[in-house]
């Protein structure tokens, strides 16, 4: 294309514009089967990583509703640090404008530790109680001493 036009200055954009503009491509085809492409890239996971632990539920439609996962490590960590967790969400964050929930704890470093990652449906007591039950059981049933939430009624 550079020669085609005798030279970069002539192309009429940069090596930038056209990163964007294949990222961009790239993402369109991606957000088709976004909810298929993660369950791969996390079933993927899951063939390398023995102690993997992810699940999810659907709605009457087929419809991805609650999402789960958590890795070895985390578990690992867990088993160390999990005493006390935060049990935190961050709203309207990503594209699909769902709860993100965060498990996090603190190590004996003053280091954060994530423990698990969720993405809800919705902030209720029902996908709560779904979010807590499946991290417990994913933590081979440990319960922590204390949970710190941000006051949120339905938590």
């Amino acid at each position: 294309m550079v020669d085609q036009a005798e030279g970069y200055v002539n192309v009429g954009f940069r090596g930038k514009d056209l990163y964007n503009k294949l990222d961009a491509t790239r993402r369109e085809i991606m957000f088709e089967g976004d909810t298929r492409a993660a369950l791969a890239c996390l079933n993927g996971k899951g063939d390398r990583d023995q102690r993997f632990f992810c699940k999810f539920s659907a709605d009457e439609e087929n419809c991805l509703c609650n999402l789960f996962w958590r890795d070895s490590t985390t578990l690992i960590k867990y088993g160390c640090f999990g005493d006390v967790f935060l049990f935190d969400n961050t709203y309207n964050t990503n594209c699909y404008e769902k709860p993100l929930v965060l498990f996090v704890g603190c190590s004996n470093h003053l280091t954060s530790v994530v423990f698990g990652c969720a993405l809800l449906m919705d902030e209720n007591i029902k996908s709560y109680t779904w979010v807590l039950g499946t991290f417990l059981s994913s933590m081979d049933g440990k319960k922590p001493k204390s949970v710190l939430a941000n006051g949120d009624q339905a938590m």
